[in-house]
């Protein structure tokens, strides 16, 4: 969320910020905010997902993708998450993945029972769709 500057009215700055304390920085397209406010970050050098509370600015969790792939970016709506990665450098792959439940702050009532999630992503029915 954006906010006026205190001292110049016209100049648009973030309201708050989720301070990272890691060394390597989160590049571009690696950043989603989910409706609810949960951040979602990709972690090239870690191979994960991670998430955090942008309210709390506290981690909430983090998840491994499956190997083999150099990824690229994501995004998140509805009931998954979506990651495009290349397979050797060459050949750019989709990802969906269910959304991990502990991102899932609102449950829906026809979404009584729960998705499988043991820190470990997971393509559901098919595997990945080549771009």
């Amino acid at each position: 969320e954006l906010g006026a500057a205190f001292d110049d009215s016209r100049l648009l700055v973030p309201k708050r910020a989720v301070q990272q304390q890691r060394s390597t920085s989160i590049g571009p397209g690696s950043m989603h905010v989910l409706p609810n406010g949960i951040v979602v970050a990709l972690r090239r050098d870690r191979n994960s997902v991670q998430a955090f509370d942008s309210q709390l600015s506290k981690k909430i969790g983090e998840w491994k993708l499956p190997h083999g792939l150099h990824w690229l970016t994501l995004c998140g709506g509805g009931d998954g998450l979506f990651l495009v990665g290349l397979r050797n450098f060459t050949k750019a792959e989709l990802y969906a993945f269910l959304m991990p439940p502990e991102l899932n702050i609102e449950p829906k009532e026809a979404d009584a029972k729960p998705k499988r999630s043991v820190g470990h992503l997971y393509v559901p029915s098919s595997r990945a769709h080549e771009i």
